[in-house]
């Protein structure tokens, strides 16, 4: 396989190749969104986000944690970031996490 057999489709993000390739291939899926609260709905975002957990087969929390924060938009990072002090968010729990974000965003 050449470097022309390589491409990435823009419209997915997905790395593609013309050939056969001794890589392992990534599973096909959709991308999950960033949390971005003023553009989306925490319930409808975390139900897409417990999809793509279960897609993505991510089974130690310390994974669906990582995976979590890092699907957090600039204000909803910054907004659990501030909640959460004197800690840093990736110091709690998975259900911790996910407790300040629901009471931020649901008022639970």
């Amino acid at each position: 396989m050449s470097l022309d057999d390589i491409g990435i489709d823009y419209t997915t993000n997905v790395l593609t190749t013309s050939g056969p390739s001794t890589m392992a291939k990534a599973k096909e899926s959709p991308t999950l969104l960033k949390f971005e609260p003023g553009s989306m709905v925490w319930k409808a975002w975390r139900s897409r986000y417990n999809n793509y957990v279960k897609i993505q087969e991510l089974t130690t929390e310390d994974d669906q944690k990582r995976l979590l924060l890092d699907s957090l938009g600039v204000e909803a990072h910054e907004m659990l970031f501030a909640m959460c002090l004197p800690q840093d968010p990736a110091e709690l729990k998975l259900d911790e996490v996910i407790a300040h974000l629901e009471h931020a965003y649901l008022g639970a």
